[in-house]
């Protein structure tokens, strides 16, 4: 059940950062777009980016879902793990967000989209908090 944890937990990580990686894409492309498409890069960037930006909001809810596992399973067997907590409580609120995004506002940028691209950092800076804290402590 341990190494079935920690599979979840992986997974989540990875999950994450490859929703986290739509912003950056994007970035990218908005920067260098012009120079990327006069190279023989272009096809897979375009490639990479398009898979990125469509599937998004799927990874996003997938790490969500393999975070709540993974929380659900070490919870059962070391108990209450604040560190964990807090990095769960993170990625839930940012799948809130970016459901209530999705659903309320139909693509209008507003507050909750300024929140919704901070908290991927905090998340990250959590997750490694949570794995530091496991392993020193």
């Amino acid at each position: 059940m341990r190494e079935f944890g920690n599979l979840m937990g992986s997974l989540t990580a990875i999950l994450f950062t490859i929703a986290f990686l739509n912003r950056p894409v994007k970035a990218i492309n908005k920067m260098y777009g012009k120079k990327i498409a006069k190279t023989s890069f272009k096809g897979t960037f375009q490639s990479l980016m398009k898979f990125l930006v469509k599937n998004h909001k799927l990874f996003g809810a997938l790490a969500a879902t393999s975070a709540l596992i993974h929380g659900a399973v070490k919870f059962s067997v070391y108990g209450f793990v604040a560190s964990g907590f807090l990095t769960l409580t993170l990625i839930m609120l940012q799948g809130i967000l970016g459901g209530y995004g999705f659903r309320k506002m139909k693509g209008k940028a507003g507050g909750w989209l300024k929140i919704h691209r901070l908290i991927p950092y905090l998340v990250f800076l959590s997750i490694f908090n949570h794995v530091v804290v496991k392993i020193f402590w």
